[in-house]
């Protein structure tokens, strides 16, 4: 801009050379050009201030909108916040009720098995009792006949009873030690014994049974004795493994 006006001005000049007075009109160009750069000046500078103001404004504006953005996320966290702990609390809570839920289904099938353990006990001791009831008897009457006054004049009738009695005596008997070997001794009492032979096979079979939580009764049955000779046997039992120092893993005999 300046430039065309300079040169508007020398075309100026040329014009005026013509003229009458040459000073007077060089005067007047370099007072026309100074108010021309001056004015072209004053421009720029009205310009360069609008520039600036408007720079300032663009600032501010970019600060109040961090500071907008700065306050809504503030707010957003403020509001999440509080989202999220109950959120994790819900998942917690949730957590929490399926494991009370399959702990609930893990003791129902551990007490409908226990339970099923029960009848079977009951069941298989009902048949054992009538069994071990009928051996009695069957062992009485031949104790009866042995003693008896008309089979003691009949000596071959007596040997026969007497050697049929003692056949029964011994078929008649358990014989824990086919039944409890040292591995499910192990099995169903957890306990470990250095000697297996430290305790006999019917030892053996009552802390088994006793780990079982059978009564007397239900013991006397099994023994095919009575709950006396049981309480006897459990209290033998008891100063035995006292004296030996064996760990029965809490059994209760």
């Amino acid at each position: 801009m300046i430039r065309f006006i300079y040169a508007f001005l020398i075309l100026l000049c040329v014009f005026l050379l013509g003229c009458k007075s040459l000073k007077a009109n060089c005067q007047y160009v370099r007072n026309s050009f100074r108010n021309a750069v001056q004015e072209q000046e004053s421009l720029q500078i009205q310009a360069l201030g609008k520039r600036c103001d408007l720079a300032e404004a663009d600032d501010g504006a970019f600060i109040y909108r961090n500071h907008i953005l700065l306050i809504t996320m503030a707010n957003l966290c403020a509001a999440i916040f509080p989202i999220l702990i109950l959120l994790k609390r819900q998942r917690r809570a949730k957590m929490e009720t399926i494991l009370v839920e399959h702990e609930n289904k893990q003791l129902h099938q551990q007490k409908k098995d226990i339970e099923r353990k029960l009848l079977d006990i009951e069941f298989i001791l009902s048949l054992y009792q009538q069994i071990s009831q009928q051996n009695v008897t069957v062992k009485a009457l031949l104790s009866d006949l042995k003693t008896n006054a008309h089979v003691v004049k009949n000596p071959q009738l007596a040997g026969k009873i007497s050697e049929a009695y003692i056949d029964f005596v011994a078929n008649a008997a358990i014989h824990f030690e086919k039944v409890m070997t040292d591995n499910r001794f192990e099995e169903f009492t957890g306990i470990r014994l250095a000697d297996p032979q430290i305790l006999s096979s019917n030892e053996k079979m009552l802390l088994a049974l006793s780990n079982m939580n059978l009564d007397n009764q239900q013991l006397s049955i099994l023994f095919n004795t009575t709950e006396s000779s049981i309480r006897g046997r459990k209290a033998k039992l008891r100063a035995k493994i006292q004296v030996l120092g064996i760990d029965i893993n809490g059994i209760t005999i």
